[in-house]
């Protein structure tokens, strides 16, 4: 699989730096010149360039030794990033992924604005005012998008969550024998280890008790093989199924 995924992103590379060079009548060359298009493109590039980074991070890690947290955080990134490009990229309909693309922007701008708020007390008055400008003319620019698309501002803003999106992916349900929900199950795990939760590592380690203690125990914890090797096929394969989303929506109508 990783093999195949490093064939994977050298097209990918092709493809975002221009390569095949004639890319008339294709979904995306339709895309990008009406209202909203590039934004699909360039968050889903930017996404598939998280989960490659994080996968490039995974296969480093493992010829120094997996530890019990840290290659789980590398598998939530690539699953997360993946599938929240596969989700752009998946629609048949170019208006549909062009208004998740405008989707993603407005969240992520109104992530932007959450983040510099908290500066606000370390921030002169005149920044304060140049980000306000910057604020309005982005949220303005995204305002005519949305009415060229005839969409609701108020269904852009909405807040995107991942364990509402996953159940209706292609990716998952293409997955033979493997429920729905078994993949939120799965999302919740990866998420409890980057969070440092005890249910998380308890279910995906093998442990030794070494010392009870009062309200517990000390253990020893070891990654759990099949557990691991379950959660990192599914991220690869979420990584798979975007790239090739992204190639076929770059070279084919």
């Amino acid at each position: 699989m990783w093999q195949e995924l490093d064939r994977l992103h050298r097209e990918v590379e092709l493809v975002k730096s221009g390569a095949p060079t004639d890319r008339r009548l294709t979904a995306r060359w339709m895309d990008e010149r009406q209202p909203a298009g590039t934004r699909t493109y360039i968050h889903a590039t930017q996404l598939l360039h998280v989960g490659y980074d994080n996968l490039r991070a995974l296969q480093a890690l493992f010829t120094q030794g997996a530890g019990v947290w840290a290659p789980w955080n590398l598998v939530r990134a690539i699953l997360e990033s993946a599938a929240w490009a596969a989700w752009l990229l998946e629609p048949h309909q170019g208006r549909e992924r062009r208004v998740r693309g405008l989707r993603i922007a407005v969240q992520d701008h109104r992530d932007w604005q959450a983040f510099f708020k908290e500066f606000d007390g370390a921030s002169t008055e005149q920044q304060r005012q140049r980000r306000a400008q910057q604020v309005a003319t982005t949220e303005a620019t995204y305002r005519a998008e949305a009415d060229a698309l005839a969409e609701r501002w108020s269904k852009l803003r909405e807040r995107l969550n991942l364990t509402d999106m996953l159940p209706s992916l292609a990716a998952v349900l293409d997955l033979d024998g493997v429920s729905p929900a078994v993949v939120v199950g799965m999302w919740r795990g990866l998420s409890g280890m980057a969070h440092g939760r005890s249910y998380a590592v308890m279910a995906y380690s093998d442990s030794t008790t070494l010392v009870p203690v009062p309200g517990g125990q000390t253990v020893h914890l070891t990654i759990n093989d099949n557990r691991f090797e379950a959660h990192a096929l599914l991220a690869c394969w979420f990584l798979w199924s975007a790239s090739n989303l992204y190639l076929r929506r770059s070279s084919q109508p």
